[in-house]
């Protein structure tokens, strides 16, 4: 089963990043034909790049609640 949790812990050490964190939560909506694409992420902010950790396709276009 798939873990955020353990993956964000994952990717820190993998890639040896070191406290204190900066981290991005993100969103965006595409429209694909008839199709909404609605995407959430939380990212951790490096200095050259931005790592998303758990991510989510929300089930609805324009506003999300905070569930």
């Amino acid at each position: 089963m798939f873990n955020p949790t353990g993956m964000a812990g994952a990717m820190v050490a993998l890639l040896g990043l070191a406290p204190p964190y900066r981290l991005c939560l993100h969103r965006t909506n595409w429209k694909v034909g008839c199709n909404d694409i609605n995407l959430m992420e939380l990212c951790i902010a490096t200095r050259r790049v931005r790592i998303p950790v758990p991510w989510d396709i929300l089930d609805q276009g324009g506003s999300s609640t905070t569930a």
